[in-house]
């Protein structure tokens, strides 16, 4: 009984701390999205072609 309670705590905090990568990952995609769109796009606008950027949006959605 002991051992199923341990196996059981081990299995939630695994999980947890999956649930919690992949939120932190999560939001650093999204911070790194941003800073691409804020910094990037207004200086490669000119550069970046029109098939450029839809190929960029189609990565983003």
């Amino acid at each position: 009984m002991v051992r199923e309670l341990v196996s059981v705590e081990r299995r939630r905090w695994a999980l947890m701390k999956r649930w919690s990568w992949m939120k932190a990952y999560q939001a650093f995609e999204t911070h790194r999205d941003r800073i691409k769109s804020l910094g990037g796009s207004r200086k490669r606008m000119s550069k970046i072609s029109s098939g450029g950027r839809v190929v960029m949006v189609g990565i983003d959605s």
